[in-house]
């Protein structure tokens, strides 16, 4: 029942375009050295400690990413309230004006169940498992189009969310003294991807109606007889039992991350380039169901101030859903960083700039460029603030973290967006008025001591800066 209430869920937000309460990679720790979450965006960037993260509390992580999704292009000012731009009395081209030709909506999510750092003499090994889910959707116009004005042809309307388990073994090794290459081969485990295209939007009144195709994959999922050109009430359709993982087909698939971090002008300056998650899962078509999408859903409730921006859906599949279908291979999302950081102030001070680049469907979806102000008062504590300019004439989100990492704990603490610009809604939530972009992560880990020739070489480096300090008192 509850994997059956997530799942509609999902479905209801990205199809009816319900403003999200959700703030995984954090762009904003990527230059933090302490931070052993940044090797998920970068593999050759270990942190400067060994460490073991335990479950529940080594890190959690969501990540949303849009191009519309905000108060500004969602709801128009009326009266003193903030009501729909699907209400009768907004005009469609103001209702239109905030919507793209392609709007993008990406969600991340992730959870560290495991993970083990250590340094071999110079070499830094990572393994650790992860549960993540993945996912987007791609929406053109003529979407929002069809549920202000009437009928529209949907064309490249999709979306595809993926949940799996991650298993890993990442290395950094140094090349020489300048050179440090990353890499992080992965093993994951599908749980379940829902993957579909939305066919036609319309509008009758206060009425809207959505029609499209999809298919569910994955391990909680029992495919039950029906007959072709029949209705079903969506209950009758999905059939989520407790499964069992002895004797029952499988989801698997493979992923790798490759980095790279050339230090230069006495590692005052590094440049830093990764590919991250270029993988695929392979889905087994005796655990699919394809069905066909059929909703009407009140419109009439279109206030801000309300706890839903419209009424209760019916979900009816027609037609088939059983067609045979074979093994079905798809690729992750993923993701492409360049970086570079310029360090000063004998490194206690450095700023950063990142370019983070998501590829869905081996198309360019999303791309971003992250400045940071790095400042490293001590080995153990780093703090940093990071601006991310979003594409368009959008004014960009603002970021925070925190890195603590003593020689027995590694407390992070970090946040990818920060806006003031927001309204509370009844239900408790928060609607942000700007296109948002915004990850949080928290965790923490145990940390090991650091490695013995990186302890010896910041012993000759504070005895050189000494040396150097004396000279100039004696002149």
């Amino acid at each position: 029942m509850h994997s059956r209430r997530i799942l509609l869920a999902i479905i209801v937000a990205v199809a009816l375009i319900v403003p999200m309460n959700a703030a995984a990679q954090l762009r904003t720790s990527y230059f933090m050295e302490g931070s052993y979450f940044r090797t998920e965006l970068n593999p050759a960037l270990a942190p400067t400690r060994g460490f073991i993260a335990l479950p529940a509390m080594s890190g959690v992580g969501v990540n949303l990413q849009s191009n519309f999704l905000a108060v500004d292009n969602l709801y128009k000012s009326y009266g003193g309230n903030y009501i729909s731009v699907f209400d009768s009395r907004v005009s469609r081209n103001n209702a239109l004006a905030g919507f793209a030709d392609v709007n993008n909506l990406k969600l991340n999510a992730n959870v560290n169940l495991f993970g083990l750092g250590f340094y071999a003499r110079r070499t830094y090994w990572n393994i650790g498992v992860n549960a993540r889910v993945q996912g987007g959707a791609i929406m053109e116009r003529a979407m929002f189009e069809g549920l202000k004005s009437g009928s529209q042809a949907l064309y490249n309307s999709s979306m595809d969310l993926t949940s799996f388990a991650e298993l890993y073994l990442g290395s950094a090794i140094p090349i020489g003294d300048n050179v440090t290459l990353g890499f992080r081969l992965k093993a994951l485990f599908g749980m379940l991807n829902v993957n579909g295209t939305l066919s036609e939007a319309s509008r009758n009144g206060d009425y809207g109606h959505l029609a499209g195709d999809f298919v569910f994959a994955g391990r909680p999922i029992e495919r039950a007889e029906a007959k072709p050109n029949t209705k079903y009430e969506v209950n009758d359709v999905f059939d989520f039992r407790s499964y069992h993982l002895a004797g029952s087909p499988s989801n698997f698939g493979f992923a790798i991350d490759l980095g790279l971090e050339w230090r230069l002008l006495n590692d005052h300056l590094k440049l830093s380039v990764a590919l991250a998650d270029l993988g695929f899962i392979t889905w087994s078509q005796k655990q699919m169901m394809g069905i066909k999408l059929d909703t009407q859903f009140d419109m009439s409730q279109s206030s801000l101030a309300q706890s839903h921006m419209f009424g209760s859906p019916k979900f009816e599949m027609s037609s088939n859903p059983l067609a045979e279908r074979a093994d079905v291979r798809r690729m992750l999302n993923y993701s492409v960083n360049i970086g570079a950081e310029l360090n000063f102030l004998r490194n206690h001070v450095a700023i950063g700039v990142l370019s983070h680049n998501v590829y869905c469907n081996n198309m360019l979806r999303y791309h971003e460029i992250t400045t940071s102000l790095n400042i490293k008062p001590s080995h153990w504590l780093t703090l940093t603030g990071s601006h991310t300019f979003l594409s368009g004439n959008q004014p960009g989100v603002f970021g925070a973290a925190i890195n603590i990492h003593p020689r027995v704990l590694n407390i992070f603490a970090g946040i990818d967006f920060i806006d003031y610009k927001m309204i509370s809604m009844s239900n408790g939530g928060v609607a942000f008025h700007r296109p948002v972009s915004h990850s949080v992560y928290a965790g923490v880990g145990f940390n090991f001591a650091r490695p013995r020739l990186v302890r010896i070489a910041e012993k000759e480096a504070k005895l050189e800066r000494k040396i150097e300090r004396q000279k100039r008192k004696n002149n």
